[in-house]
């Protein structure tokens, strides 16, 4: 029996899911601090991430599944807040042990912010290393998820891609390449923990 690489939260769903179980781990895991953040939009845009289903890698057995984690929070006050919690729940070590955050990832709510949803989104990314923003994009309001072009580092057009994607999301993932890349070195040898 193939165990769950994924440790649930007791905020959301605890079923498992099979298509996570016998799935080649993703590169990056994608965290929605709520149902609706625009997951399932990343991760079809960007093919090495995957949707971790409201739940923290176990990061414990790294040769199989990746503890990289971006947690996902649309530009809400009840999606923020989510995802400060999460983080706080991270910092101290009370979820996903051996996840390793590497940051934030807001998606807007709309064509504009009003100012103090703007201001507490300020003061949730600062709980995190890093935090990257997805503007509003009208057109995957109506989109077909499953028709959505995939992004991958390794394509030959991946600096400059000539699919539809949206610029700040190709951003996203060359970012999200990097920071993992940088961490290569030491995935076997860090103690897990708070990225820094």
């Amino acid at each position: 029996m193939t165990t769950n690489p994924l440790r649930s939260d007791d905020r959301f769903d605890t079923t498992t899911t099979t298509a996570v179980e016998s799935a080649v781990s993703p590169a990056v895991w994608l965290l929605g601090a709520t149902r609706e953040c625009g997951v399932s939009t990343l991760e079809r845009f960007l093919a090495f991430t995957g949707d971790s289903g409201y739940r923290w890698p176990a990061g414990d057995d790294r040769e199989y599944t990746s503890p990289y984690v971006v947690i996902v929070a649309r530009n809400t006050y009840k999606s923020l807040t989510a995802a400060q919690n999460l983080a706080l729940d991270h910092r101290d070590s009370r979820v996903g042990d051996g996840a390793e955050l590497l940051g934030l990832v807001t998606v807007a709510a709309s064509p504009t912010i009003d100012k103090p949803i703007r201001q507490h989104r300020q003061v949730v990314a600062a709980a995190f290393a890093r935090h990257w923003s997805i503007d509003w994009h009208r057109s995957l309001l109506s989109a077909d998820t499953d028709r959505l072009p995939r992004w991958h580092p390794l394509d030959a057009d991946a600096t400059a891609p000539t699919a539809p994607i949206p610029a700040d999301v190709v951003t996203l993932g060359i970012e999200l390449t990097n920071v993992v890349h940088e961490r290569i070195p030491t995935l076997f040898t860090s103690a897990p923990g708070p990225a820094s």
